[in-house]
């Protein structure tokens, strides 16, 4: 045939010229093929198909997802409250029966909100002139401190008659007030003065204060009571104070925008860093002074709480309208409770780590969730 064959001179040069013998097909008879050798040609063949057909499973078995398997935390909306303007902090009493509310947007009067916790019903409000902050509770439970913005002072607050005690300067626009383990001592971030005050809490004097990085606000002391740790939130470090020598000795690289710090029951240090680019909390080794790890949150954490046992930490995603459920042993989240309204800001956590209160900033709101733990 014209062009079947076209290679050397088997070519078919003009239709007329004959194709060479040994170009031809071959006339033979083919050879016969015994039925044993079909056999083991169908054995075999049958053979290759049922590997290739386990193998294409297994590839199929390998690019499924694992079966989810149930969330080792869940949690239930036991209540929302309103709040006053711009609830930044929230703490319970030593009992649990109370949550005190910073309201940060009120400077003549409703400072704080106290709520029932079994309810979500408003007990007392408690009014000065000025911007509330933070506050923290005496060990004892008898006496809340709160900073107030404005006025550069901390207040004491019976937590018995909701009446204002007395109060004690601070440095300009004070913070966050940590207390030191056994209560006597309370130290405050002032955030415009860059430097922590230190003041005795029996006479509600200003003893001393210690220059640290800029805009310091988060602190936590180590579970002796010697470092104080203090983020320092515009200068993307965590500053150790050695409180005994009355100033600063590290300062330890973070990542952008180091808000919170507090400490896990094992004594480590965890520090939210709520920058673009950041959303992630350190987990810092109070003995070597290096952060042993990142875990990374939802956008914005704001504040950070931990379980008793330490096993889990929550973190207020301020920019996520979210709480992020970390497993600490894990290093990441494990869980996420959102629709938390606008800005989820302070949290505090029950002693027995079942119940979570979450300001929300721009919601002018209070809530309490139930965590339910599986394990």
């Amino acid at each position: 045939m014209k062009g079947a064959i076209n290679i050397g001179r088997c070519r078919n040069g003009g239709g007329d010229t004959p194709v060479p013998r040994a170009c031809q097909p071959s006339r033979r008879r083919p050879a016969r093929v015994s039925g044993s050798t079909y056999c083991m040609a169908g054995a075999l063949g049958a053979l290759l198909l049922a590997l290739c057909f386990h193998a294409r499973a297994g590839e199929n078995a390998a690019r499924q997802p694992k079966e989810a398997k149930a969330p080792a935390v869940t949690w239930n909306i036991l209540w929302r409250a309103a709040t006053g303007s711009m609830p930044k902090g929230v703490a319970l009493t030593a009992d649990g029966k109370e949550a005190w509310v910073t309201n940060f947007g009120h400077d003549h009067g409703k400072s704080i909100t106290v709520f029932d916790t079994a309810t979500g019903k408003v007990k007392r409000n408690v009014s000065v002139k000025g911007r509330a902050v933070e506050l923290a509770f005496a060990p004892d439970g008898r006496t809340a401190y709160f900073s107030n913005f404005d006025t550069g002072r901390l207040y004491a607050v019976d937590t018995a008659t909701y009446k204002i005690t007395g109060s004690a300067k601070a440095g300009t626009n004070p913070k966050i007030a940590t207390l030191s383990p056994d209560g006597a001592t309370i130290y405050v971030s002032n955030w415009s003065s860059n430097d922590v005050s230190v003041i005795d809490a029996n006479s509600l004097t200003e003893t001393g204060r210690i220059r640290v990085g800029q805009n310091p606000r988060g602190s936590a002391t180590d579970r002796a009571g010697k470092l104080l740790f203090v983020a320092n939130f515009n200068a993307n470090s965590l500053s150790v104070v050695d409180l005994s020598a009355m100033q600063e000795i590290k300062r330890i690289p973070m990542k952008r925008l180091p808000r919170h710090v507090t400490r896990a029951p094992d004594g480590s240090i965890l520090v939210t860093c709520m920058g673009r680019g950041g959303d992630a909390m350190a987990v810092v080794d109070p003995e070597s002074l290096q952060v042993k790890k990142w875990i990374g949150t939802g956008r914005g954490p704001k504040t950070v709480c931990v379980t008793p046992d330490g096993k889990l930490a929550f973190t207020a995603d301020y920019n996520g309208a979210s709480v992020s459920i970390v497993d600490l042993g894990q290093g990441a989240v494990i869980a996420t409770i959102p629709n938390l309204g606008k800005s989820p800001c302070g949290m505090a956590l029950s002693a027995d780590g079942k119940t979570l209160y979450v300001t929300s900033w721009y919601s002018n709101e209070l809530r309490a969730i139930e965590i339910i733990r599986q394990d």
